[in-house]
């Protein structure tokens, strides 16, 4: 069942492009992530779904139900829609029951409905005992799982996060990473979580929307996404490596092809239809080997210690313009200048656009 059906919808601010013919399904249950720079979108197509703008074109339906077109609007109240916001916009003169409780205060819950279902939420997201507390009171994780409980108790069709881990600190950010997984698995809600940081969308999600500049580039799990990126932007954006001219010379069985690259030729995964000629390959750290062998010579610019592994930048002789990414440990890392040679021993054939 699909719980959420994005088609072609476009949103203007007025010359500004901010979502432009973007069409996605969201499963029933799924945990989609929405991952992007700054200004590529991705918080205005929350704020479509969420019915705090009207779109221009295109149509959201929330199940079977019409929630945005050209012509129609439903009004966010009337969406059933649970929303996560960065600031989680908690009143800090309420009672953690009765943050939890104000959506169903608005809509006339009271009695023993109302008790029974805010405290499902409160102990869904561990927060029971601590009813009588204020905002005030709690660390910032205890915060971030009242505004989820806030969600749950309006039995939302859908949760919208929106970057809901920014505020927070390193330690922190883990800590409510494994909260909001643990939080998927026990309710089975549907999830839009919207991020510019693809670690938390890495770990998070079943699946990775990519914006760039208002449009879709990419949808996919994310091992498809990190191994399989169909376009430069993507496999920039996702995850360290380079991207490196090649030349497609012959295919083979099984997704692989032949190509030449920096002088030399490797055998790489590339799409079934790939074709032959110039092309661009996406090499990540791991594709790449440190060897006394390696057909690929260069010089070492920067090494850079990440504990446990160094992260070496190397600029090969074929292509001094080139950088090269690749991790070592630390035993059998270079230091900065010295030459070296490396081996390919995988990547990934772009596709042409």
């Amino acid at each position: 069942m699909v719980a959420l059906t994005i088609s072609s919808v476009s949103k203007r601010f007025g010359e500004i492009r901010a979502v432009e013919a973007v069409s996605l399904d969201v499963a029933d249950g799924e945990f989609l992530a929405v991952l992007g720079p700054s200004g590529c979108g991705k918080t205005t197509l929350l704020r479509l779904i969420a019915g705090f703008e009207r779109l221009d074109a295109g149509s959201i339906h929330l199940g079977d139900l019409l929630a945005s077109s050209d012509a129609h609007h439903l009004a966010t109240e009337d969406r059933r829609i649970g929303i996560v916001f960065q600031s989680y916009a908690l009143w800090p003169h309420m009672s953690v029951a009765g943050n939890v409780g104000y959506p169903l205060r608005v809509q006339r819950v009271r009695g023993s409905d109302y008790d029974r279902r805010v405290a499902a939420a409160l102990e869904t997201v561990g927060l029971k005992g601590l009813e009588e507390r204020r905002p005030a009171e709690l660390s910032g994780g205890q915060r971030q799982r009242v505004a989820l409980a806030r969600c749950l108790v309006m039995e939302p069709r859908i949760v919208l996060l929106d970057e809901p881990l920014a505020n927070l600190d390193v330690h922190l950010r883990a800590a409510m990473e494994e909260e909001f997984a643990a939080f998927h698995a026990k309710t089975g809600a549907t999830m839009v979580y919207i991020t510019h940081d693809q670690a938390e969308a890495m770990t998070l999600a079943d699946r990775i929307a990519v914006m760039h500049d208002g449009r879709l580039a990419q949808l996919a799990a994310p091992r498809d996404l990190y191994r399989k990126p169909q376009n430069d932007m993507v496999a920039d954006f996702i995850g360290q490596g380079s991207i490196v001219p090649a030349e497609v010379s012959s295919l083979l069985r099984e997704g692989r092809c032949t190509a030449t690259l920096l002088g030399r030729d490797f055998v790489l995964r590339c799409a079934p239809d790939q074709r032959q000629g110039p092309a661009r390959v996406c090499l990540r750290p791991e594709d790449l080997v440190l060897s006394p062998e390696g057909a690929i010579r260069g010089r070492a610019l920067r090494v850079t210690y990440k504990g446990g592994v160094t992260a070496v930048e190397v600029a090969p002789e074929a292509d001094p313009a080139a950088r090269l990414q690749l991790t070592l440990p630390d035993d059998s890392a270079p230091s900065r200048g010295d030459p070296v040679r490396l081996t390919v021993q995988d990547g990934w054939v772009i596709p042409a656009a």
